[in-house]
């Protein structure tokens, strides 16, 4: 059967469907509103509107996991802060400001919780409380202004946008070949290498994004001359590609499975026992075999994974497995990662998923044995210490679970800052000073992006 989380979302958006009236009134009187407050200003080209569409409306609710932060599906409808957007276009770059300082004189009259509102309408409020530009992922600037409609006992939140004619013409490309294309290609590189050089070309601006991206893809290069993590980039592919490609024939949705393949298939590869660089054999024929034989298996998405009677390692897998094992059923990620290692393994559904568990546990214990290698203590004192930062840090995981927190590149960091934690421990009596609840802090500023980054 399916899961609550597809249910959810589709009830969801039939409640959202039953609001259209109201959204498409919110989304006229906007677009007349700001329309007469800038027609008279030089800068000013055009403004227009859109409202989220079905698909874009559900890949938000798996994305950010609507399904565990509200309670029943009428919540979406006052939680969702762009079901209706509204873009005003400019000529330059430098009229984005101009225009944003123009819109945040008028909105003079205050409201509550850092929303204003004009002398000429009453519904329409403006968060100015907001830093602006807004710093994107893609690491570029944007004016994006959260508002909100309000009328009786009704409201709405939408989202306004100021962007010049080269930002329009960006956004575009970054948004139709960048941000919903999700399909791996060996020539992905190449490509976003045209991409970044098209936006400094557009901008005039220097070429210090294009040094910082070159720097980045020089580094990638590096830890790809290994025959083993070539295998496994190919395969990766390979997996994102098949599951993706599936996932949107049944569900009609797009979502990036980037970070959770590369996961799975660092996984498979222990799984099928391909660990040294120089093992090319059966085995890794074997798994490229699978995962191609799956192009010709019908696949259903969003079911329930159950598991009974599991017996794990120690304390720490039984802490991370069963905080693993709730969230299979409610956060989409986990359930197609698990999805995946099960459609590839040949191993038993139990036996499978104690072992994923068992391989996070070890990627985790890897990096802190290496983030204290070089502390002089005794083999006690040091043992002491592993034991009290990989408590701390399953604990911080287990509370703020997120199938992001184990990519590669965070895993590295996590090994960074333990180093750095660790560094003035000396001698014995340095243990006496370490405050875990020091490091839980540092581990909330570690992955404090993963939550910054989702709701963009």
């Amino acid at each position: 059967m399916k899961t609550d989380m597809f249910q959810f979302i589709e009830s969801a958006v039939e409640y959202i469907h039953s609001k259209d009236k109201f959204v498409e009134k919110v989304a006229n009187e906007c677009n007349s509103f700001f329309y007469d407050l800038l027609k008279e200003d030089d800068r000013f080209l055009n403004i227009n509107y859109r409202i989220k569409s079905d698909s874009s409306l559900k890949e938000k609710m798996l994305r950010q996991n609507y399904f565990v932060k509200c309670s029943k599906p009428e919540d979406v409808l006052v939680e969702f802060n762009d079901i209706v957007g509204v873009r005003i276009e400019c000529r330059f770059i430098d009229d984005e400001r101009i225009i944003f300082e123009n819109i945040k004189r008028e909105f003079s009259v205050g409201g509550s919780s850092g929303f204003f509102k004009t002398e000429y309408n009453d519904n329409i409020y403006l968060n100015l409380y907001q830093n602006q530009p807004q710093l994107q992922k893609n690491g570029f600037e944007i004016y994006k202004i959260d508002g909100k409609y309000i009328e009786g006992d009704r409201e709405l939140l939408f989202e306004l946008q100021i962007k010049s004619m080269v930002n329009v013409f960006w956004g575009e490309i970054d948004h139709r070949i960048l941000y919903k294309n999700f399909n791996y290609m060996i020539t992905e590189d190449f490509i976003r290498d045209i991409m970044y050089s098209i936006k400094s070309n557009l901008e005039m601006v220097d070429n210090q994004l294009r040094t910082i991206y070159q720097r980045l893809k020089n580094i990638e290069d590096l830890d790809r001359n290994s025959t083993k993590t070539q295998l496994k980039s190919i395969l990766s592919k390979l997996v994102h590609d098949i599951y993706i490609l599936k996932l949107k024939n049944e569900t009609g949705l797009l979502i990036d499975l980037r970070l959770i393949s590369n996961l799975a298939v660092d996984f498979l590869f222990v799984e099928y026992g391909i660990i040294d660089d120089t093992v090319i054999d059966s085995q890794i024929i074997q798994l490229f075999d699978i995962v191609n034989q799956l192009n010709r298996r019908k696949m259903s998405f969003g079911e329930s994974i159950e598991l009974e009677n599991l017996s794990y390692r120690n304390n720490l897998n039984k802490k991370l497995g069963d905080a693993v094992k709730k969230a299979i059923n409610k956060d989409f990620k986990w359930n197609i990662c698990v999805k995946i290692i099960m459609d590839i393994s040949k191993k038993e559904d139990n036996e499978v998923f104690m072992n994923f568990i068992d391989f996070i546990v070890h990627t985790v214990s890897f990096r802190v044995e290496k983030g204290v290698e070089n502390i002089n203590l005794s083999k006690k004192d040091i043992h002491e210490l592993k034991y009290n930062l990989l408590n701390a840090i399953f604990d911080f995981y287990c509370k703020e679970l997120d199938i992001n927190f184990f990519n590669i590149d965070d895993m590295r960091k996590l090994q960074i800052n333990i180093e750095e934690f660790v560094e003035p421990i000396s001698r014995p009596e340095d243990m006496m000073d370490i405050d875990m609840e020091d490091f839980t802090e540092v581990l909330k500023k570690q992955y404090q992006y993963i939550n910054r980054n989702e709701k963009e």
